[in-house]
């Protein structure tokens, strides 16, 4: 395996990990910062109660359990939504926040870049198991890379 080859998981995971947010954030109503912000959190809670709705409902775990999750959660924010503005009638105050969205940006960019190196030099090819932090201590509890041992009698 190359990294390369790495390349489609990941735009999956970045998927599941932004479309339901991004698209709860905007039936919030969120812009800028806030919806960008805000997305992840609200992928995370989709992914999650779908997780474990979906075996109550006797369903696999899918993009099925996703999206009904993720639209039942968008008519609950919908309502939120609409509740809110009945009771608070007055318009947002505008905000221009196309610098601020530009820095923001540029700082991820560099984040990204800057771990995603350190993910390269750690793990070094793709399939290999991280040598660092508590990895190689729990694979190694966990049975992964040693044989069983048995206590002497």
């Amino acid at each position: 395996m190359t990294w390369w080859e790495t390349i489609p998981t990941f735009l999956v995971v970045l998927t599941f990990g932004l479309v339901p947010g991004l698209l709860l954030s905007i039936l919030l109503g969120l812009r800028g910062m806030a919806l960008v912000g805000s997305a992840p959190a609200f992928s995370i809670t989709s992914v999650a109660l779908a997780s474990i709705i979906a075996p109550i409902l006797g369903m696999p775990w899918g993009l099925v359990p996703l999206a009904l999750t993720t639209l039942v959660l968008a008519i609950i924010v919908t309502a939120f939504r609409v509740g809110w503005h009945r009771m608070r009638p007055h318009p947002p105050i505008p905000q221009d926040s196309s610098r601020l969205m530009l820095w923001a940006g540029i700082g991820v960019a560099f984040a990204a870049v800057a771990i995603g190196i350190r993910f390269v030099v750690i793990f070094w090819d793709p399939e290999n198991i991280s040598r660092t932090y508590t990895n190689i201590f729990t694979s190694t509890r966990c049975g992964t890379h040693s044989k069983p041992r048995t206590l002497p009698r």
